[in-house]
């Protein structure tokens, strides 16, 4: 005869949640499926014989920045969504993006985990630390000839001008021979 019972917990800043007889536990950086593992297992040594612990989260969520046509916050409803599914959701790269050094920044933010991804290379799709976690970072840089031609062409607006000059007072100066 099972008992089933539901009851919603919050988790910190710390990823911390304070369970009944378990007290403080820290559940930052677990997906869902390992931080429900990580309660059982709990659970289990010390209140039930062998409980069957379900989460499910209602809080997650990431941060896009960079270049994207929508940089922002993103709630995520369920989990397993990956890095490609975010790009999607944000209408996707902005055209002077470099989607060959795209940072997935997670985890502590005093000594996080830095994780580079290649999206120009199709072997890179297939790894699993593009699975989005909950309070990820993503970082889409932009191109670096997009950022040298952006400097040129500043520069064009003054140099333009002094070239005509430059070529007028020579057409004056060729004409006045």
């Amino acid at each position: 005869d099972g008992v089933q019972e539901a009851a919603i917990f919050r988790l910190d800043g710390e990823g911390t949640a304070t369970l009944p007889v378990i007290g403080n536990i820290n559940l930052n950086g677990l997906t869902q499926r390992e931080a429900a593992n990580k309660v059982q297992s709990l659970y289990a040594k010390s209140l039930f014989k062998d409980p069957i612990i379900e989460l499910t989260i209602v809080d997650y969520q990431v941060t896009l920045l960079g270049e994207s046509f929508k940089p922002g916050n993103y709630r995520l409803e369920r989990e397993n969504i990956d890095l490609i599914d975010l790009i999607g959701r944000s209408g996707g790269f902005s055209p002077y993006a470099d989607p060959s050094r795209i940072k997935i920044i997670r985890g502590d933010r005093q000594n996080p985990e830095v994780i580079i991804v290649n999206l120009k290379q199709i072997k890179s799709l297939a790894s699993s630390k593009l699975i989005l976690r909950n309070k990820d970072i993503i970082y889409i840089p932009s191109r670096g000839l997009f950022n040298i031609s952006e400097g040129i062409k500043s520069y064009s607006a003054i140099i333009q001008p002094a070239f005509l000059i430059v070529n007028g007072l020579l057409l004056i100066y060729s004409l006045g021979k």
